[in-house]
């Protein structure tokens, strides 16, 4: 009875009709016909205009775009509701962050719901770099996105209808036109109006996102996507898109993995359009994410002009050049020591063997800062015990009970255990300095911290010339200068 009743899901004829997503999707690609298609997730939906685009290119454009999606989505798409269909684009273009077009995630519930809905039991392509080896694994991964399918339809109208009356009685119709009201106004979505809530909300983001999988150029869709289009008639362009920095799209990608996928693009004869380095701020942005109307004009026209120049319009395609920075990662070496100054660590009774030295006025390179920054824990500030360096990024355990000669600084105070007895701290020598490895290697990568200068790493000003001693008194000035109000400096939201 049980294999009964799931036969009907496996059979590729059983997909049933489509959720409003996807056949909003598959509408607007029936009434557009589109010459340009642009895939990609909410990104691509607030950074790229269709009616603008078409405006200044001459063709019919059409962003089919999945909130949350993933390539994986994005390739499902191009395969069953553009080329199944019959539509023959003469450009598609992949737009999202360089690591989003890389990863093989398959997404949230609704993105997997969607890729389920799509997919029939002939699928290599994902079944081999998405779902993993075997039948087993892509059977199982289509059968639980057609269950999260059929979860969401059971409780869609109910949502809406909720929703609806939320919306002030519009009906479950006027749920979307409500909240594309409520999110039209620039001025009241601009990042620097909401910069005291969207620290907070943010980190925390940031921090359950930070187990991401690695990424692999080859083991990514890219080449696939090349393979489709061209066999479809059409030429194949990846769009990078800007987000603000430390954002949950802005993930690194490694050097090596970074030249591959330029190589990936030279070899297919595909177009590279980065738009990251457009001039946009805090001012541009919706969120930390998603650009507003004057960023999605900006990132727009240089679509356009980039369009052109890569010969993605005239059919004569130029495949990326390769950066120098990227095909050959920059050698650094450090010039002298980095200084330090001695501290006087003070015991925390709490603790079996920790003591913390505070230096308060490094707390801007501490782990909390460079977490926030998207590097994880990458603090410079380390610890020396009678010339010798303790371990660092210790945890707690480590700088607390062990006696092992650990340490890490995470705010105001570099917390550790000294190396042996702890009561016979109080006759060593402790100095604080910054860490002479180039890179600093740490759990998320290896981070290059420049210091310039000579001085020791303090944040205090120096002196004025009046307070040093023998200094000349400056003369008054016949005009007097108004003197500036400063304005309270700024504190992030806790």
């Amino acid at each position: 009875m049980l294999l009964a009743g799931l036969a009907p899901l496996l059979r590729p004829e059983t997909r049933g009709p489509l959720s409003e997503t996807l056949a909003a999707v598959r509408d607007g690609l029936a009434e557009t016909r589109p010459e340009i298609l642009v895939l990609g997730n909410s990104l691509a939906r607030w950074a790229v205009d269709p009616d603008d685009l078409a405006r200044r290119t001459g063709k019919r454009v059409f962003v089919a775009r999945l909130p949350g999606s993933r390539p994986a989505q994005w390739y499902a798409v191009l395969r069953h509701l553009v080329y199944e269909a019959g539509y023959r684009p003469d450009i598609v273009l992949v737009a999202a962050t360089p690591g989003w077009t890389l990863s093989t995630e398959l997404g949230g519930s609704d993105p997997q719901a969607w890729l389920a809905e799509l997919l029939g039991t002939d699928e290599p392509v994902l079944a081999r770099k998405v779902f993993g080896s075997g039948p087993l694994a892509f059977t199982w991964g289509r059968l639980s996105g057609r269950r999260a399918a059929w979860r969401d339809r059971a409780f869609s109208r109910l949502r809406q209808a909720v929703g609806g009356a939320i919306a002030g009685g519009e009906g479950p119709e006027g749920v979307e036109a409500a909240l594309e009201r409520a999110l039209a106004s620039t001025a009241g979505n601009d990042a620097t109006r909401r910069r005291g809530v969207l620290p907070v909300v943010d980190v925390r983001r940031e921090e359950r996102a930070r187990k991401r999988p690695e990424l692999d150029a080859d083991g990514s869709l890219v080449p696939d996507f090349i393979a489709l289009t061209e066999e479809g008639g059409g030429r194949f362009g990846r769009v990078w898109l800007p987000v603000q920095a430390g954002s949950s799209a802005d993930i690194a990608v490694p050097p090596p993995v970074l030249a591959r996928a330029y190589a990936i693009l030279r070899e297919g004869g595909a177009a590279l359009v980065d738009l990251r380095d457009l001039p946009v701020e805090a001012h541009h942005f919706r969120d930390r994410l998603h650009l507003n109307a004057r960023g999605r004009a900006l990132a727009t026209a240089a679509l356009a002009d980039e369009l052109d120049r890569t010969g993605l319009l005239s059919g004569r395609v130029r495949p990326p050049e390769i950066p120098v920075a990227v095909s050959s990662p920059p050698v650094f070496r450090r010039v002298g020591e980095p200084p330090r100054r001695p501290v006087a660590p003070e015991r925390r009774e709490d603790t079996p063997c920790g003591f913390a030295a505070p230096v308060p006025d490094l707390a801007y390179l501490g782990d909390r800062v460079t977490k926030a920054m998207g590097l994880g824990r990458a603090s410079p500030v380390v610890i020396y015990e009678d010339g010798e360096r303790l371990a660092g990024f210790a945890d707690r355990a480590e700088r607390e009970e062990t006696c092992a000669g650990a340490a890490s600084f995470g705010n105001k105070a570099v917390v550790f255990s000294p190396r042996g007895d702890p009561e016979a701290a109080a006759e060593r020598r402790y100095e604080v300095g910054l860490a002479p490895d180039l890179p600093l290697e740490t759990a998320g990568g290896p981070v290059y911290w420049l210091y310039p200068g000579r001085g020791p790493p303090r944040s205090a000003a120096p002196p004025r010339p009046r307070d040093r001693p023998g200094a000349r008194t400056p003369r008054p000035c016949c005009r007097r200068r108004p003197r500036r109000r400063r304005s309270p400096r700024a504190r992030p939201g806790r």
